[in-house]
């Protein structure tokens, strides 16, 4: 199956909820994703700006809302940050 351009994690648009198992991310993963530092992302998600899961003292990224999270935030074909 063809990846649109967008697809930035491997989930479409048009799949069925439930249907794409959600992953949960570390902010290494995101970081590495987004191409920015670790610490960068971890300051996004302390301050509430990047949508995460704490769970103990673990911080995970989902992958299904890290994609919204990029997809809201594109400007004329860019990031704003």
């Amino acid at each position: 199956m063809k990846k649109k351009a967008d697809d930035f994690f491997g989930i479409r648009d048009d799949d069925p909820p439930g249907q794409v198992p959600d992953r949960y991310l570390t902010a290494k993963q995101v970081a590495e994703k987004l191409g920015v530092s670790t610490s960068w992302i971890l300051r996004k998600a302390k301050c509430g700006i990047a949508p995460h899961i704490r769970i103990g003292g673990v911080i995970r990224f989902s992958q299904r809302d890290v994609e919204a999270w990029v997809q809201a935030h594109k400007i004329k074909g860019a990031l704003k940050v």
